[in-house]
């Protein structure tokens, strides 16, 4: 399926890329064998200041460095998903300068005119309400907050695991296993995953004194009430490094640079209702002057990644075949198309939690 017109914008625009996952798997696989994923989310993946560095990353995860830009995206979204600490340790409102203003934060949030006075009141209470519950939380990330929310999946299997294990280890009373299984089950809350949907986007940027390199990651937040349309994420995360920044000029402080930015899914284009595509082409960056480009010189500096394909666009031959009288082909191969590319998505959250599956039965988190 053909990239919709803002999708093909962005490829003018920016470089864009495809990221092959599977090294990405194979590494979270040795990590997981080789402890060395347990050991860094135990400990936070965290540098002095609290957030996630590509040194530490490096440091903690043997293989990390030899991985593309793309790949190490790839990764902190994959970690971020796979662990709710993770995702605190990097999340939107949280990294970077938490005392900046969070555009996505729901006091802040700028929700569009529904025409309907009822309908916009109620979307105003239902973030009132998230906002008090993130207050109560500590956090400001609503991405983080939907995070939190989440349970643990699959439980009662992997309680028969957990006991099943605890139980091999011999010299327990009935009761002492099922005080371990119950405070494994527990401190699993720290590391729960978040399975549903959603998307997470990671941004790499440099500190501009002491040029480390960060990541930021967040979720999109769903079409709801309180969201309206949702907030996909990438202008989730981007929207929060420009207003960082933002402050940061204000106080007359050097900004953070953008490298790259990956994302599990093909930025959309139109037909989504968001248009990521054309919000990176054109909102992120201010880019370089067009008439100054040398050949084959794009105008934004950002590096875009993503993951598995989003399309809703045209099929190559779709005018010509319709013409041809196959309009009916046509719909259903586009209606197969639009399966794939969520069957897809799924297959890749589903391989992301058995990996964290993995890691919780064997108890390599606690």
């Amino acid at each position: 399926m053909l990239p919709e017109p803002s999708q093909a914008e962005l490829r003018n625009t920016n470089d864009v890329a495809q990221t092959d996952l599977e090294p990405v798997f194979q590494g979270l696989n040795t990590w997981s064998k080789n402890g060395e994923l347990a050991d860094l989310l135990r400990s936070g993946l965290a540098n002095s200041s609290g957030e996630i560095s590509r040194a530490a990353l490096e440091e903690g995860l043997t293989g990390f460095k030899g991985l593309t830009e793309g790949q190490r995206g790839a990764v902190v979204a994959a970690l971020a998903r796979l662990d709710v600490g993770f995702h605190r340790s990097g999340a939107v409102g949280m990294t970077l300068d938490p005392s900046a203003p969070n555009p996505s934060h729901p006091d802040e949030f700028q929700a569009k005119d529904t025409g309907d006075p009822d309908k916009n009141a109620r979307g105003a209470a239902a973030r009132e309400a998230i906002g008090k519950a993130m207050k109560k939380m500590g956090i400001s990330s609503a991405g983080l907050f939907y995070h939190l929310n989440k349970g643990i999946t699959g439980k009662t299997a992997l309680q028969q695991e957990i006991q099943k294990r605890i139980e091999s280890e011999g010299g327990l009373t009935d009761q002492e296993v099922q005080d371990r299984v119950d405070e494994e089950l527990k401190n699993l809350m720290d590391h729960r995953g978040d399975w549903s949907r959603k998307n997470f986007a990671a941004a790499e940027v440099i500190h501009p004194e002491t040029k480390e390199v960060l990541y930021v990651v967040d979720s999109s937040l769903p079409m709801s009430q309180p969201w309206g349309s949702g907030v996909h994420s990438e202008p989730h995360v981007m929207e929060w490094i420009k207003s960082v920044n933002e402050q940061r000029i204000a106080n007359n402080q050097s900004p953070y640079d953008v490298i790259s930015l990956y994302t599990e899914r093909e930025p959309c284009g139109h037909a989504s209702g968001n248009d990521c595509s054309r919000y990176i082409a054109n909102d992120v960056e201010p880019g370089r002057d067009e008439s100054k480009l040398a050949p084959g010189e794009k105008k934004n500096a950002i590096r875009v990644h993503y993951g598995l394909g989003f399309r809703r666009g045209e099929l190559e031959d779709e005018a010509e075949r319709i013409a041809a009288g196959e309009k009916n082909e046509v719909a259903e191969e586009k209606k197969q198309a639009r399966e794939n590319f969520k069957s897809d998505f799924n297959n890749y959250v589903n391989r992301v939690n058995k990996i964290w599956k993995g890691n919780a039965g064997s108890g390599a988190l606690m």
